[in-house]
């Protein structure tokens, strides 16, 4: 039997051994308490911050881009588009080791890759599979089709869990179907998709549309994305489509009889546009030598900065005798001169001419190539006689030969809807006004700066009636249903009459028939235009580099359009009736589908046949 003394002492541990328990269930009990405070205060209240965190974790915004509207010709032809094509990669993560290698290789032969880039696109996988890295990319540009055909090709080779490994992401890219056709009007982007030439830049703000944007949900291992539907979600808007007013055969025939020109004259450059004097829509315009927008970032760099200015709208020239219409027809609004007045009667100043080729004024000479004695006003103009030109330049003076340049639109831009027009005040630097000498320059054509469009759209007042057009090459932008159209026909003023426009018809018709362009007469077809040949300054007038220009409308009952060729440094001849003249001619041929020939090219055809 236990003693009392036992029992005695039992009791102590007793009451240990149950404080302990009660101490243990009160810990236990407080820790499931902390542990139920704590999830109610993550389930309750501090839900909302922990769902946003989750959900920050497994979502992101994802860009849509919207696609870069098209560039159209007037007849519909596509000039440049945005193409769909796909960037093919693969996670290493996800593909098995064994098949790696099998899987690059079909993908980079398919693409067409070289062996140096299959090798190391393999050894990139390999490397980030082993540390546990991105995906990687194979190959890029890859066509729908071609994917199409990877995936079925691919299948056979892995699983269907395997797959997940290949990526193909579609990427935007600007083609350019026609490639060079009206390559400098057209322009081309950058690798970012921002137009840096052209028309992609000039409306690259209309072009580019608006991207979108969705959100995308992944699961745990952040490999499979979802579209959460009613997630947020805003659609891209695509760019306009911009329609021109080129017409894709006029610019054909314009680039092929420019090309051939250039090769016949063995000329360094040149530039051709064709514009409706009606309503000044440019039909054609050509700037050689030019690029091809789909191999823009190929030409290596001196190369590329020669071929990417549009010489048409971008560079300044002292014109020559084209500029010598300009002043005729000042002259006559003026009242200054009359047609058949002789030239003679208009000398003022300290002039000394004989009727010769050569003639004083001041101490300076002034020299045609042929003598013409009994010179009228219009024959000065028909036969581009330096020396009677100089003589109307001397009666208009300073006064009269700024403000002819001002009413003709040649002290400021043209307006046209291209980038980097290049204009200033038409004086070539360094020169200063001189009572004399600039007085008889200018009115030849020196000492003056122009650009090819303000000369095109004057040209084309001087046979319209009068009326200066801003020259338009964008007629209209087209999204959807939406339709933003260009104006057409926007006069910028009337710098001669109706009147003296009929006059200058008259004139420029008898420069083709009789005069200085008579080898450029087609038999049964009537144009007119002026010729021009100036001495391309380098720090001097060497006489080694000259730009030959003609400048004419067709046809000369009912004008409906004018052209201007300039052709830089030729080899083969310098006056502008042998070298930008037949060019002129030839388009018009085409265009007006005359089946007669120029008398230059029926004196070639002989001269060849009898050797």
């Amino acid at each position: 039997m236990p003693q009392a003394g036992d029992e005695t002492q039992q009791a102590p541990v007793e009451r240990v051994h149950r404080l302990r328990l009660v101490f243990a269930a009160l810990a236990v009990t407080g820790l499931f308490g902390a542990v139920i405070w704590r999830l109610f205060t993550i389930q309750v209240l501090q839900h909302e911050s922990h769902a946003l965190s989750a959900r920050r974790m497994r979502a992101s915004v994802e860009p849509i881009p919207a696609y870069r509207g098209d560039i159209r010709l007037a007849d519909e032809v596509i000039v440049a588009r945005d193409q769909v094509d796909y960037q093919v990669g693969i996670d290493p993560k996800i593909i098995p080791r064994d098949k790696l290698q099998t899987v690059v290789k079909l993908v980079c032969d398919a693409a067409g890759k070289p062996a140096e880039h299959r090798r190391e696109r393999l050894l990139t996988a390999l490397a980030r599979q082993a540390a546990g890295g991105e995906s990687v990319s194979l190959a890029g540009e890859v066509s729908r089709s071609l994917v199409t055909e990877l995936r079925e090709a691919l299948e056979r080779v892995l699983g269907d869990k395997d797959m997940r490994g290949i990526i193909a992401e579609p990427r935007p890219r600007r083609v350019y179907p026609r490639e060079s056709l009206a390559g400098p009007i057209v322009g081309v982007t950058d690798a970012e998709g921002r137009g840096v030439e052209g028309i992609e830049k000039s409306l690259g703000p209309y072009l580019s549309g608006r991207g979108g944007r969705r959100e995308v949900l992944k699961d745990a291992p952040q490999k499979t994305r979802i579209f959460k539907v009613g997630s947020l979600e805003v659609a891209p808007v695509g760019g306009y489509d911009v329609y021109l007013t080129i017409e894709s055969t006029l610019q054909a025939i314009v680039e092929e009889e420019l090309e051939a020109g250039l090769q016949r004259e063995r000329a360094s450059a040149g530039l051709f546009v064709l514009m409706d004097c009606r309503t000044g829509d440019i039909l054609a315009m050509a700037s050689l030598p030019a690029y091809d927008p789909n191999r823009y970032g190929e030409y290596p760099e001196p190369k590329r900065k020669e071929r990417r200015a549009n010489r048409v709208v971008e560079s300044l020239y002292e014109p020559g005798s084209v500029i010598k219409p300009f002043f005729a027809a000042y002259a006559l609004e003026q009242g200054i001169a009359r047609r058949e007045e002789p030239i003679r009667g208009l000398i003022a100043g300290p002039v000394t001419w004989d009727g010769g080729r050569q003639a004083r004024f001041g101490k300076r000479r002034v020299t045609d190539v042929h003598e013409h004695p009994d010179m009228t006003f219009e024959g000065a103009v028909i036969h581009s006689s330096n020396i009677g030109l100089a003589i109307v330049g001397m009666r208009l003076g300073k006064p009269g030969i700024l403000d002819a340049l001002r009413r003709f639109g040649f002290d400021r831009p043209s307006g046209i809807d291209l980038p980097a027009e290049a204009s200033k005040e038409p004086w070539a630097p360094p020169m200063r006004w001189t009572p004399i000498y600039s007085a008889t320059s200018a009115s030849f054509g020196y000492e003056i700066m122009v650009s090819p469009i303000q000369l095109c759209r004057a040209f084309a007042a001087l046979v319209n009636g009068g009326h200066l057009l801003r020259p338009r090459v964008v007629d209209r932008l087209v999204r959807g249903s939406e339709t933003i159209r260009f104006p057409s026909r926007q006069v910028d003023g009337q710098p001669i009459t109706a009147e003296t426009s009929r006059h200058m018809r008259e004139i420029l018709r008898r420069v083709v028939e009789e005069g200085t362009a008579k080898w450029l007469k087609i038999e049964g077809f009537e144009f007119g235009g002026k010729t021009g040949t100036s001495d391309m300054a380098k720090g001097g007038y060497a006489g080694q580099d000259y730009l030959a220009s003609f400048e004419g409308y067709a046809p000369c009952d009912d004008p409906r359009v004018v052209a201007l060729c300039m052709v830089e440094k030729p080899r083969a001849h310098i006056y502008g009736a042998m070298v930008a003249g037949p060019i002129v001619a030839e388009v018009f041929r085409r265009m007006f589908r005359i089946a007669a020939e120029t008398k230059l090219a029926m004196l070639e055809k002989r001269n060849r046949g009898g050797r």
